[in-house]
């Protein structure tokens, strides 16, 4: 599989400009809540940084070709409003 970087940029562009939007609309409280407060699933922030690593890692490892470090300990663990997306 094969993708030209503008079309991966902008497909990636509006996929962000969808996540901002449900961000700011769960508000800070519920973007930070478990679903249902189950203890083994992830908040919603903790899934929008991971699409944000994700992407740093495409863009950085497979179309530009540079070696990313990770804090695989600090993965899900994010804790922030949606100011700070």
């Amino acid at each position: 599989m094969s993708i030209a970087p503008e079309e991966f940029v902008s497909y990636m562009s509006a996929a962000f400009d969808c996540m901002l939007t449900i961000a700011e609309e769960l508000g800070d409280e519920r973007l930070n809540q478990r679903p249902q407060n189950l203890p083994n699933t992830s908040t919603p922030f903790a899934i929008l940084t991971h699409c944000i690593g994700l992407t740093r890692y495409w863009l950085g490892t497979v179309i530009a070709g540079r070696q990313i470090a990770r804090d695989r300990d600090a993965d899900g663990v994010p804790r922030r409003g949606a100011a700070a997306t």
